[in-house]
């Protein structure tokens, strides 16, 4: 039997159709066994990281994840319900079995629903629209995470851009026999957790005990504080006040300064501040300046003049990009961006040797200038620095590692009673970071500048714990603001945007009619 040229072609072509069909089927049974997944995104939004790779790999005994979901819910959060078993998944995979997940509906059992209550997850209203009928009914969406007897519970899964941080930080807490504690100075009519902070406060309950501590009563720190936060004190320090905080970081404490450098009153006037803090900082390295920032990179600020009130672009809101954090530091090194108001520049006196680390986090862009002693905070000035003027200036910094204390070969101030008076005159591993601003975290600033909050809460992570857990949470970040361009840039790119369309449709047109004259005339032809 022979076959001419055109059926063995067509045979061959048979042939390759019948193998590809065979891999085809083959890759698919295949991938019934094989689980992979490609996460093509840039910061890996839907793997969990490394650190939570390696957190559920070393877990000692098993860790019981309950998701109390209900089954029926309204179509636009059964995504995130998907999302939710998505990430759990990954989780049970990495752990080796040391994970064990369920989804329970407590829905319609009056018991279940009472024991869900009890671990602290709420009924969550859900309001749908179904046939043209508004209705409104009851379900759950929390996470609790078990452990012998401990409990940490994730009352609300509203979006799973935190999912994962809450998820590693509630099974960390759940096995760690530590309980960690951070503390919020008083005394010196400093910013309030329970007035001016209470998101930060809220969100660090998460992971802390959040406590305050009173530096004006002659007592030293408290020994379970990991973490002194001093936000933004008004009024002056004794020697004793210092020496606490002194004694404190020589303890192997750590610090976090917030502190202003001016004091801003009603009718935007502003006066140099100075609490007798600012020896103590710069006797470890760091110099806090009686100055006020601007920077071409600014955000907006809301002023009212009389009965009305505008919205404008002001200098003074200094806003830091990506471009301008330290690289090389975990506690920024993935933000891309944080709004500071009215911020005073820092100086880092001191440098890096052996067992000391002392860093910026955050500068200005080189285009930035700064006001002293005559401070103009008018929103409706025209802002124009002179280049002799513009400089970089340093917003936050820190310093890791050993610290000499201020007071030795000092008299040591009186204490309170029963207060021992033996000077430490040094610390091995001890934490400082100051940033030259009060507000940028307070509940009234963090409305509008949310990524505010992950700057503040990888400041206190850094201070007071290893730095694992900053990773995954500054995988939420989710502000890309355009970078920086020069004034002429900026013109240029207007008028391409006004001209070019125009320029289009004319290009277009003359294109257009050629064409037809050109049809017109081989027709008379």
């Amino acid at each position: 039997m022979k076959f001419n040229k055109k059926q063995f072609y067509k045979a061959s072509n048979t042939v390759q159709i019948l193998i590809v069909l065979g891999i085809l089927i083959v890759v698919n049974i295949l991938s019934v066994f094989i689980n992979v997944r490609l996460d093509m995104t840039e910061g890996k939004d839907f793997s969990i990281s490394k650190t939570t790779k390696t957190i559920v790999k070393e877990l000692d005994d098993i860790v019981t994840v309950n998701a109390y979901f209900t089954k029926e819910l309204p179509g636009r959060l059964i995504p995130l319900k998907q999302q939710v078993e998505d990430i759990l998944d990954e989780y049970v995979n990495y752990s080796g079995g040391k994970i064990s997940v369920n989804f329970i509906d407590p829905s319609g059992d009056k018991d279940l629903e009472q024991e869900v209550m009890s671990l602290g997850i709420p009924p969550v209203q859900f309001s749908t629209i179904e046939q043209d009928k508004y209705e409104v009914s009851n379900g759950y969406l929390g996470i609790a995470v078990l452990y012998e007897d401990n409990k940490e519970i994730i009352p609300v899964v509203q979006d799973t851009a935190t999912l994962e941080y809450e998820l590693t930080n509630a099974i960390k807490k759940a096995t760690s026999e530590e309980s960690l504690t951070v503390a919020f100075a008083t005394g010196h009519d400093e910013l309030s957790k329970e007035v001016d902070f209470k998101s930060v406060a809220e969100y660090l309950a998460k992971q802390y005990e959040v406590v305050e501590q009173d530096l004006s009563t002659g007592e030293f720190i408290a020994g379970e504080i990991k973490t002194l936060i001093i936000a933004g004190p008004k009024t002056s320090f004794t020697d004793t006040d210092l020496y606490i905080i002194d004694q404190f970081l020589m303890r192997g404490g750590s610090v976090l300064a917030l502190l202003d450098g001016t004091e801003l009153s009603e009718g935007l006037q502003v006066t140099p501040l100075s609490t007798g803090l600012e020896r103590l900082l710069e006797s470890y390295g760091m110099k806090i300046n009686t100055d006020l920032v601007l920077d071409i990179s600014n955000g907006m600020a809301s002023f009212s003049s009389g009965y009305v009130q505008f919205m404008t672009q002001y200098p003074f809101f200094v806003k830091s990009v990506g471009q301008y954090m330290n690289p090389d530091s975990v506690l920024v090194n993935r933000l891309e961006s944080v709004m500071f108001p009215w911020v005073s520049s820092i100086e880092v006196l001191g440098e890096s040797s052996e067992g000391t680390t002392i860093f910026d986090l955050i500068r200005t862009t080189e285009q930035a200038w700064n006001q002293t002693e005559s401070y103009n905070l008018d929103p409706q000035q025209r802002f124009v620095a002179p280049d002799s003027e513009k400089s970089q200036f340093t917003l936050a910094a820190a310093k890791f590692g050993a610290f000499a204390s201020y007071f030795t070969g000092k008299d040591i101030p009186e204490l309170g009673a029963e207060q021992s008076a033996d000077n430490i005159a040094s610390s091995v591993d001890s934490r400082l970071i100051v940033v030259g601003d009060a507000d940028f975290a307070t509940d009234s600033f963090l409305r509008q500048n949310g990524e505010n909050l992950v700057f503040f809460s990888n400041l206190v992570d850094g201070l007071t714990q290893d730095m694992d857990l900053i990773m995954i949470r500054s995988k939420s970040v989710t502000d890309r603001p355009l970078s920086e361009m020069s004034f002429a840039i900026r013109q240029l790119v207007k008028y391409i945007n006004i001209l070019l369309p125009t320029l289009i449709v004319i290009i277009y047109g003359f294109i257009r009619s050629y064409i037809r004259r050109k049809e017109s005339r081989r027709d008379v032809i």
